[in-house]
């Protein structure tokens, strides 16, 4: 019998297809229950473990995975290796990322803890040290470390911290969309031009896939990092400088700088400066749907919702001031512009009529209009569209529309 697909959603590459990797069972919370009593461990509430493996990246996941509730939160900081090994492990990787950090550094742990391993990377290189864990014991100075009790956030902190490293360790497992911090780290180190680096560790899967080792799989868990995965997401943050195993193959650590590739940067200019230049399209004209108020000028509008009551809605074509709405789709007679509220009539009321505008918002449509005006004898004195920050007469000025 051939392996049936999931269809699910991949935390770290967004794949779509998976396979379990073990039957489907629910079990109690492994780390945040901590119950006092038998009867109370017996009888917490079980939930559900559907790991599936995504066929992109091979990441390993809980596809049916919700948050526990908030009555958990106090027990999160309970577990903690204080293993010879495990330390050992600790001490490695301090004087490796010593290697990449500059005299005086500034670096950020998010997910800190006690703030352990800041403490004994500030012992080797002293600098400014802040970690981040909302469930940290105590905020402020904790020796040479400055601990918050808050969430980190890559746009805001970033920019005011400026950091050399950032560190996250056992964190990313955890989170439902640990792309999505990543990728705001890496804008906002390169909007902010700096030349930062990025260390982050997980728990290693590839070990207790290869025996079959079921321990592994419980539900506070949602992802399980393979080393392809790891790597995966990773390279999606910057430009990757390594990845390693370590404590026994059962971590997987890697270091890169974080950035964006150059083409999403230039991408971001652009919109700041399209931004600016729309900004300046909308006052210049609202400045000739004045004029022709100012002027007494009849005006039809042609078309009622969509684009057309798009447009009203940017220029303030209110229903005092604009009355007339038309459209050729009698679907859409009868009733009203969303937003400005002007009844939208069949385009037979303009049989035979005079107006100084017709205003046609979906440009696109431009050339249909005017022949559906002329063929019902509707006259007007000119028909303007929206086109570079200005509305024009497509008959005298150049436009894709006709």
């Amino acid at each position: 019998m051939s392996p049936q697909p999931v269809p699910c959603h991949c935390p770290v590459c967004g794949g779509a297809v998976g396979f379990s990797v073990l039957p489907p069972v629910a079990h109690p919370l492994a780390i945040l229950a901590w119950p006092d009593t038998e009867r109370d461990a017996r009888s917490l509430p079980r939930l559900p473990l559907s790991f599936v493996q995504c066929t992109r990246c091979s990441h390993v996941f809980n596809h049916e995975f919700v948050y526990p509730g908030e009555e958990y939160a106090d027990n999160s900081m309970r577990m903690y290796n204080s293993g010879v090994s495990w330390r050992g492990h600790l001490s490695d990787l301090r004087e490796q990322l010593l290697a990449h950090l500059p005299s005086n550094p500034t670096v950020v742990e998010i997910g800190c803890g006690s703030g352990e391993f800041l403490q004994g990377l500030c012992e080797h290189r002293p600098g400014r040290y802040i970690g981040f864990d909302p469930q940290a014991r105590e905020e402020g100075a904790i020796g040479t470390v400055e601990i918050r009790q808050c969430l980190f956030s890559p746009l805001e902190h970033i920019s005011e911290l400026k950091p050399n490293l950032i560190v996250i360790r056992h964190v990313l497992e955890h989170l439902l969309d640990p792309f999505v911090l990543l990728e705001r780290m890496a804008w906002a180190a390169s909007l902010e031009g700096l030349d930062c680096k990025l260390f982050a560790e997980v728990p290693c899967i590839d070990v207790a896939l290869r025996h079959g080792r079921l321990a592994d799989f419980y539900y506070e868990h949602y992802s399980q990092f393979t080393t392809r995965s790891f790597e995966y997401l990773i390279r999606r943050a910057g430009k990757l400088m390594s990845v390693a195993h370590g404590y026994g193959d059962e971590v997987v650590f890697g270091l890169a700088t974080l950035g964006v590739p150059a083409e999403q940067l230039e991408s971001a200019v652009w919109t700041d400066v399209s931004l600016a230049r729309v900004s300046g399209f909308r006052i210049k004209v609202a400045a000739q749907l004045d004029a022709m108020v100012d002027a007494r000028k009849r005006v039809v509008i042609w078309g009622g919702v969509g684009k057309a009551a798009s447009f009203m809605n940017y220029y303030g074509l209110d229903a005092e001031r604009f009355p007339l709405v038309v459209d050729s789709d009698m679907r859409k007679v009868g009733s009203h512009v969303p937003g400005t509220g002007q009844l939208i009539q069949s385009i037979g009321a303009l049989k035979d009529e005079c107006f100084d505008v017709l205003l046609i918002p979906a440009n696109w449509r431009v050339r249909d209009v005017m022949q559906e005006a002329e063929r019902l004898g509707v006259r007007f004195a000119v028909a303007l569209i929206e086109h570079e920050g200005e509305l024009v007469d497509p008959l005298n000025v150049r436009t894709p529309y006709l």
